[in-house]
């Protein structure tokens, strides 16, 4: 591919990544969600009985979240918003219909505030995560397929684990935060301190100046200057070859 394909690669790959870890990061609310369910289910046995629709409905959604926040956790993606958003809207439609039934002296029971705000709350939190889900297939109409997310995973583990002295491509600045990356002919593949993605940047987006008395250096990142550093002669000698000027 290309340059600007493989840029467009590396941003659309990042995005859903972050999505992803966002998708993970809410398993424990689903597994809150699934205890609710399961208190309510409870408690559903206990005025309808085991064989009435209403329990059965409301037990297998708690199972159901259940199984949501193993996949969150497991192998997330945006179809873990839509599934909570089912979930949440069918759950609590059963309560509201039970408490219904309980008002009109259908089914036995009481009508209890707290049942009212759960049944209340799920359809809200349905509709809000179903918004977000709408957004989120708005943004990613092509999604990075698997061969690419894999990649751009691999190319984050090769910069982890480049050792300048080694590797003439291979920088490892301890500026701060840290920077490592892989230099290619006219960009550099960059892992992101904090997420630990992958990040392309073109070749005069990245500048070191370095000072010979101090034994110091200082990174310009895309325009953004780091503190002063001590680099290595491995690292200050790929950097100069990468750039074509002496060391």
């Amino acid at each position: 591919m290309d340059r600007d394909e493989l840029k467009s690669t590396f941003q659309r790959v990042n995005a859903y990544r972050h999505v992803c870890r966002a998708v993970q990061a809410s398993a424990g609310h689903s597994f809150f969600s699934a205890c609710i369910f399961g208190f309510i289910s409870f408690l559903s046995f206990k005025f309808l009985g085991p064989t009435h629709p209403i329990f059965l409905v409301q037990a297998g959604l708690a199972l159901l979240e259940l199984l949501v926040f193993f996949w969150k956790k497991l192998a997330p993606s945006v179809e873990c918003v839509l599934v909570d958003s089912l979930v949440n809207l069918i759950f609590g439609g059963s309560i509201l219909i039970r408490l219904l039934l309980v008002w009109q002296k259908i089914i036995p029971g009481a009508i209890s505030p707290i049942s009212l705000f759960i049944g209340v709350w799920s359809m809200w939190a349905a509709w809000n995560q179903f918004s977000a889900y709408l957004q989120l297939r708005r943004a990613f109409v092509e999604r990075p397929s698997r061969a690419q997310m894999a990649y751009v995973r691999d190319m984050a583990a090769d910069i982890r684990d480049g050792v300048p002295e080694e590797d003439a491509n291979a920088l490892d600045l301890p500026s701060d935060p840290p920077i490592q990356a892989l230099l290619a002919d006219d960009y550099a593949f960059l892992a992101d301190p904090v997420s630990g993605d992958a990040i392309m940047i073109e070749r005069d987006a990245m500048l070191i100046s370095r000072v010979p008395e101090s034994g110091l250096a200082r990174l310009y990142l895309q325009g953004q200057p780091f503190d002063p550093f001590p680099i290595s002669d491995a690292n200050w000698r790929n950097y100069c070859r990468w750039k074509g000027e002496p060391a």
